[in-house]
Protein backbone atom coordinates (compact mmCIF):
# COMPACT_ATOMS: atom_id res chain seq x y z
CA UNK A 1 0.00 0.00 0.00
CA UNK A 2 2.79 2.40 0.96
CA UNK A 3 4.62 1.55 -2.27
CA UNK A 4 1.55 2.58 -4.28
CA UNK A 5 1.43 5.93 -2.48
CA UNK A 6 5.13 6.53 -3.20
CA UNK A 7 4.62 5.55 -6.82
CA UNK A 8 1.63 7.90 -7.19
CA UNK A 9 3.54 10.72 -5.51
CA UNK A 10 6.45 10.16 -7.88
CA UNK A 11 4.15 10.11 -10.92
CA UNK A 12 2.35 13.29 -9.80
CA UNK A 13 5.67 15.01 -9.09
CA UNK A 14 7.00 13.93 -12.48
CA UNK A 15 3.84 15.23 -14.19
CA UNK A 16 4.21 18.58 -12.37
CA UNK A 17 7.82 18.93 -13.52
CA UNK A 18 6.86 18.05 -17.09
CA UNK A 19 4.04 20.60 -16.97
CA UNK A 20 6.37 23.33 -15.68
CA UNK A 21 8.85 22.56 -18.43
CA UNK A 22 6.13 22.76 -21.07
CA UNK A 23 4.80 26.02 -19.62
CA UNK A 24 8.20 27.70 -19.53
CA UNK A 25 10.10 26.29 -22.46
CA UNK A 26 7.58 26.38 -25.29
CA UNK A 27 6.91 29.61 -27.12
CA UNK A 28 3.38 30.95 -26.75
CA UNK A 29 2.08 29.74 -30.09
CA UNK A 30 3.34 26.19 -29.64
CA UNK A 31 2.15 26.17 -26.04
CA UNK A 32 -1.37 27.13 -27.17
CA UNK A 33 -1.37 24.34 -29.77
CA UNK A 34 -0.09 21.92 -27.14
CA UNK A 35 -2.80 22.99 -24.68
CA UNK A 36 -5.54 22.78 -27.29
CA UNK A 37 -4.62 19.13 -27.91
CA UNK A 38 -3.80 17.99 -24.37
CA UNK A 39 -5.84 20.14 -21.97
CA UNK A 40 -8.82 21.68 -23.69
CA UNK A 41 -10.24 23.13 -20.46
CA UNK A 42 -7.01 25.00 -19.68
CA UNK A 43 -6.85 26.17 -23.29
CA UNK A 44 -10.38 27.56 -23.07
CA UNK A 45 -9.51 29.35 -19.81
CA UNK A 46 -6.42 30.86 -21.44
CA UNK A 47 -8.41 32.11 -24.44
CA UNK A 48 -11.10 33.57 -22.18
CA UNK A 49 -8.45 35.29 -20.03
CA UNK A 50 -6.87 36.91 -23.07
CA UNK A 51 -10.26 38.05 -24.36
CA UNK A 52 -11.06 39.62 -20.97
CA UNK A 53 -7.67 41.36 -20.95
CA UNK A 54 -8.55 42.94 -24.29
CA UNK A 55 -12.06 43.84 -23.13
CA UNK A 56 -10.80 45.54 -19.96
CA UNK A 57 -7.51 46.84 -21.32
CA UNK A 58 -8.37 50.55 -21.03
CA UNK A 59 -9.75 50.18 -17.51
CA UNK A 60 -6.72 48.16 -16.40
CA UNK A 61 -4.40 50.82 -17.81
CA UNK A 62 -6.37 53.55 -15.98
CA UNK A 63 -6.17 51.69 -12.67
CA UNK A 64 -2.46 51.07 -13.20
CA UNK A 65 -1.84 54.71 -13.99
CA UNK A 66 -3.81 55.80 -10.94
CA UNK A 67 -1.87 53.43 -8.65
CA UNK A 68 1.45 54.57 -10.09
CA UNK A 69 0.55 58.19 -9.39
CA UNK A 70 -0.99 57.60 -5.96
CA UNK A 71 -0.24 54.12 -4.53
CA UNK A 72 -2.30 54.68 -1.39
CA UNK A 73 -5.47 55.60 -3.30
CA UNK A 74 -8.53 53.99 -1.74
CA UNK A 75 -10.41 53.83 -5.04
CA UNK A 76 -9.45 50.17 -5.48
CA UNK A 77 -9.68 47.17 -3.19
CA UNK A 78 -6.80 46.16 -0.94
CA UNK A 79 -6.36 43.01 -3.03
CA UNK A 80 -5.90 45.04 -6.23
CA UNK A 81 -3.54 47.49 -4.50
CA UNK A 82 -1.43 44.67 -2.99
CA UNK A 83 -1.31 42.76 -6.27
CA UNK A 84 -0.31 45.90 -8.14
CA UNK A 85 2.42 46.64 -5.59
CA UNK A 86 3.83 43.14 -6.09
CA UNK A 87 3.54 43.47 -9.87
CA UNK A 88 5.33 46.84 -9.75
CA UNK A 89 8.18 45.43 -7.66
CA UNK A 90 8.56 42.53 -10.08
CA UNK A 91 8.46 44.87 -13.09
CA UNK A 92 11.08 47.15 -11.51
CA UNK A 93 13.38 44.15 -10.84
CA UNK A 94 12.90 43.03 -14.44
CA UNK A 95 13.73 46.51 -15.78
CA UNK A 96 16.78 46.81 -13.52
CA UNK A 97 18.05 43.46 -14.79
CA UNK A 98 17.43 44.53 -18.40
CA UNK A 99 19.34 47.76 -17.75
CA UNK A 100 22.23 45.90 -16.09
CA UNK A 101 22.37 43.46 -19.02
CA UNK A 102 22.43 46.35 -21.49
CA UNK A 103 25.24 48.06 -19.58
CA UNK A 104 27.20 44.80 -19.37
CA UNK A 105 26.75 44.26 -23.12
CA UNK A 106 27.99 47.79 -23.85
CA UNK A 107 31.01 47.24 -21.56
CA UNK A 108 31.74 43.93 -23.28
CA UNK A 109 31.56 45.57 -26.70
CA UNK A 110 33.83 48.42 -25.57
CA UNK A 111 36.35 45.94 -24.13
CA UNK A 112 36.23 43.84 -27.30
CA UNK A 113 36.80 46.99 -29.35
CA UNK A 114 39.75 47.99 -27.13
CA UNK A 115 41.28 44.53 -27.52
CA UNK A 116 40.83 44.72 -31.31
CA UNK A 117 42.48 48.15 -31.44
CA UNK A 118 45.33 46.95 -29.24
CA UNK A 119 45.83 43.89 -31.41
CA UNK A 120 45.78 46.01 -34.59
CA UNK A 121 48.31 48.48 -33.19
CA UNK A 122 50.66 45.63 -32.18
CA UNK A 123 50.36 44.01 -35.61
CA UNK A 124 51.62 47.24 -37.23
CA UNK A 125 54.96 46.91 -35.44
CA UNK A 126 57.63 44.81 -37.16
CA UNK A 127 60.48 43.77 -34.88
CA UNK A 128 62.98 42.74 -37.55
CA UNK A 129 63.71 44.24 -40.92
CA UNK A 130 64.33 41.37 -43.28
CA UNK A 131 65.14 43.29 -46.42
CA UNK A 132 67.16 41.74 -49.28
CA UNK A 133 70.38 43.35 -48.23
CA UNK A 134 70.26 41.79 -44.80
CA UNK A 135 68.53 44.00 -42.32
CA UNK A 136 69.81 46.13 -39.58
CA UNK A 137 67.62 44.30 -37.13
CA UNK A 138 66.06 47.51 -35.84
CA UNK A 139 62.41 47.98 -34.94
CA UNK A 140 60.33 50.11 -37.24
CA UNK A 141 56.71 50.92 -37.79
CA UNK A 142 54.91 50.03 -40.99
Amino acid sequence: MEDDDDKNTFINHRHSIDQINMDLLLNKTKYQKYLSKTDSQKFIELVQYREKCQDYKESILQISSMLLDEPSDNAVSKEVADSFAQYSKTAIRFLEIQEANKMAQQKYEEDANDITLLHESKSNICYWNFSKGGGSGRKYRK
